[in-house]
């Protein structure tokens, strides 16, 4: 696999979150080349996501494409703007998205692999999570993670975790737990699903009795 021909130093790391942060449009050199580094650094992943989220009107589609196309992982975009696509609201999301599909012609989905470089240990636990609990944007571009690369202050209710994670993380809870409630599945889940399809993952459940009402309601393992 072909990659980045110098890792990022700290401190230059450090000069693409000042270029964020200074709320100034990024040229687009220097917007495909951040999108790179983002894999060694989860930090700037999420400052990317919140300057897409607010300067995406602004940034030309065609031409950056082209950028992006130059770099060795242009799907590292499709993963950014894809955690983007779940914070843009109504109005904007079917506008959004065209642009999105405009970003990304021409790029294809890679091999499976960490989507982080140099983050876990090679075959330690927290790798091994991370694959098992991988969340849809991260898998839809090829990508193993289950970062949830938001800040609070963006997060809205919506669901980034498959069925298969969700249902593997129920089971186990389910088998620790005599009882369940909305709360803490969606703690276990680190809050990658929303309420309402934590509602409905719950009352679905074969090994599941729901009691009480509403707010109230809780679920007990038979």
């Amino acid at each position: 696999m072909k990659g980045l021909s110098k890792i990022p130093t700290i401190k230059e790391l450090q000069k693409s979150y000042d270029k964020i942060q200074s709320d100034e449009d990024l040229s687009l050199e220097d917007l495909s080349l951040f999108t790179q580094w983002s894999r060694f650094d989860p930090r700037l992943t999420e400052q990317l996501i919140q300057y897409f989220n607010k300067h995406w009107k602004k940034i030309h589609p065609v031409l950056f494409n082209e950028e992006i196309c130059k770099q060795p992982w242009p799907t590292v975009v499709g993963v950014l703007l894809e955690f983007v696509s779940h914070l843009t609201l109504k109005p904007s999301r079917k506008l959004f998205k065209n642009w999105m599909n405009c970003v990304l012609s021409g790029v294809e989905v890679s091999s499976m692999s960490q989507f982080y470089i140099g983050i876990w240990s090679l075959g330690g636990a927290q790798m091994y999570r991370s694959s098992e609990n991988s969340l849809k944007p991260f898998l839809k571009w090829g990508f193993l993670s289950d970062d949830v690369p938001f800040n609070k202050s963006l997060k809205k209710p919506t669901t980034l975790s498959s069925l298969n994670v969700r249902m593997k993380i129920l089971n186990k809870l389910i088998q620790e737990n005599q009882i369940i409630t909305v709360e803490s599945y969606m703690l276990k889940l680190n809050g990658t699903v929303s309420r309402r399809q934590a509602e409905r993952d719950l009352a679905q459940h074969k090994d599941l009795r729901a009691k009480g009402f509403t707010r109230n309601r809780v679920y007990h393992s038979m």
